[in-house]
Parts: C-alpha cells; sequence; structure tokens
C-alpha cells in the first residue's frame, strides 16, 4: 500500500507560521492560550518543531495584578477568639459534660474544619484554642465532679463505683484521675 511522504518540517513552517500571525492581526486582543485554542494543530507543531519562533510571535502573558487581600485577617481572628471562648463557657455548662475540642468548637459555631485550615493566619485563635481545650485527662477530672453532684443530689450518697460507671471512665486510668476518683468519692457506709 502507498502512503505519501510526510511533507518536511520546512514545507509545513512557513503556512502554519502565517496563520499563526492572521489570527494575531485578526483578534489582536486574544492571548497565547485562546490562540493555541483557535489554532490547537498549528500551536502544537510549533511548540514542537519551532519553540523559539512560537516564544517570539506570541502575545506577552499579560500581568495579573496580585488578588486583593479580602479579608482582614486581624479582625477575623479577634472575632473568632472571642465566640470561641464563649462557645467553650457553653460547652463547659452543659450537662452531662462534653470535652472542649477544637471539632466541637467548630461543629457548634457551624464552621467544622475552618480554623485548623487557617492556623497560620489566626495567631489569637491559636492561642485562644491553647487555653480552652481540655486534655483527656482535665476532662476525666470534670466528669468525675459532675458524677458525684450529680449522685449525690439524686442518691444522697456517692460511692467511688457508681461515680466511676456514671463519669463513663475506663478501667485504666492514669494516677490523676484514679487519686482524684478515690479522693471526691464518698465511701459505701
Amino acid at each position: 500500500m502507498f502512503r505519501p511522504r510526510a511533507a518536511a518540517k520546512d514545507d509545513l513552517g512557513p503556512a502554519i507560521r502565517e496563520r499563526w500571525l492572521e489570527l494575531q492581526r485578526r483578534e489582536p486582543q486574544l492571548g497565547r492560550k485562546a490562540l493555541a485554542r483557535r489554532l490547537p494543530a498549528e500551536h502544537t507543531w510549533l511548540y514542537r518543531h519551532d519553540r523559539a519562533w512560537l516564544d517570539a510571535h506570541s502575545p506577552l502573558s499579560r500581568l495579573r495584578s496580585p488578588p486583593r487581600n479580602r479579608m482582614n485577617w486581624a479582625a477575623v481572628d479577634q472575632a473568632m477568639a472571642h465566640a470561641l471562648r464563649q462557645t467553650a463557657e457553653q460547652i463547659l455548662s452543659q450537662s452531662p459534660p462534653m470535652r472542649v475540642t477544637l471539632a466541637e468548637l467548630e461543629r457548634q459555631l457551624g464552621r467544622p474544619g475552618w480554623a485548623g485550615k487557617r492556623r497560620a493566619k489566626l495567631p489569637e485563635t491559636q492561642a485562644t484554642l491553647a487555653d480552652v481545650t481540655e486534655s483527656v485527662e482535665a476532662f476525666r477530672l470534670r466528669r468525675i465532679a459532675w458524677a458525684r453532684e450529680a449522685l449525690e443530689r439524686s442518691e444522697g450518697s456517692a460511692p467511688a463505683w457508681k461515680v466511676h460507671r456514671l463519669a463513663g471512665l475506663p478501667d485504666h486510668l492514669s494516677e490523676a484521675v484514679r487519686h482524684a476518683l478515690d479522693a471526691t468519692a464518698i465511701p459505701c457506709q
């Protein structure tokens, strides 16, 4: 089967270059991407075979102005820190107790994942989070105090095993939590 010989690079070049320049003359507002979309075959050929010419005879890239800083991050940081403090106080006042964590604070504010993703822009918020969030141990101590009060109100006494159960504590406790559990619970009489 006979196949015609592919035209040499030099045979195609002038016609392709002329089409590229002609489109630029007809529509001078087009940038390089728009030209490439209008003449994809010509752009590909020039890119592969004569990139220096393509670069020299293409529109210069337009300098984009830097994006305006649309957020006043200092004000956002202050407002978020204030909202976190208020939300933490609400969580601390709930019964039964709920642990104050970043995730819970963000859920309560209706912005899950928001502050965690912008830590670098929100220094005051990060400082507030460090102040208001609870460690597991601190939360367990607060649960012990709540369970003791609840049992004393309802039953008049708070045996250690009931405090342990109502507080929802695991079997393996740190020394500080175990000591607090033993110290706050009234032994059975």
